[in-house]
């Protein structure tokens, strides 16, 4: 089993243009509506072009500091283990392609299984089960937010000289480090 470092860390993560929030929308039927209704830029993960298989995918939101979305999401979302949010450099095609080439992997008996990773609680137990070179693999030069099991705190997770090193962060400081972290301290765009 790989360990990490685990802190209250208070650093903030710099350099990284973009935060993504990943939002499930099989864990509740209007998630979809929702994201509709705020007119906001956000992508499917698995889409085909069909409603039925679209309202059960994730979704990539593309997450800015003063927006509809981002609020929605630290107010709604957040605590619901509905999704995670990924701070980093990369473009949305290169988000997606990276979530397909994860979210796929083995059990156990060798079947293969999709694996949840936009989802907090399956996240928060994969990652300190899967071996360094795993965690690397899904982690990159990223850093994940997961909310914790009920809620009140955020574990960061990011790769520091390829190993692994997660923080808790507390809910109120975790929108600030995540815009401190795209925007730099002014929290305006570049």
């Amino acid at each position: 089993m790989a360990q990490g470092n685990e802190s209250e860390d208070r650093t903030v993560v710099r350099n990284l243009d973009k935060a993504y929030a990943i939002v499930d929308a099989s864990q509740a039927f209007d998630i979809i509506y929702q994201l509709e209704g705020l007119g906001c830029r956000f992508e499917p993960v698995f889409g085909n072009g069909k409603k039925d298989y679209e309202a059960q995918t994730p979704y990539l939101v593309y997450l800015n500091e003063h927006s509809s979305e981002t609020e929605w999401f630290f107010t709604e979302a957040f605590g619901n283990n509905w999704g995670v949010v990924i701070v980093t450099p990369d473009e949305i095609p290169v988000i997606l392609r990276d979530i397909k080439k994860v979210v796929w992997g083995r059990m156990f008996n060798a079947t293969k299984a999709l694996l949840r990773v936009y989802r907090p609680l399956v996240l928060n137990s994969l990652i300190p089960a899967i071996s360094a070179e795993k965690q690397r693999t899904l982690i990159g030069g990223k850093v994940i937010y997961a909310e914790d099991s009920l809620g009140q705190f955020s574990l960061r997770y990011q790769m520091s000289n390829g190993v692994l090193q997660i923080a808790k962060i507390s809910k109120p400081d975790l929108k600030r480090e995540i815009f401190a972290s795209t925007f730099g301290d002014n929290h305006g765009p570049r």
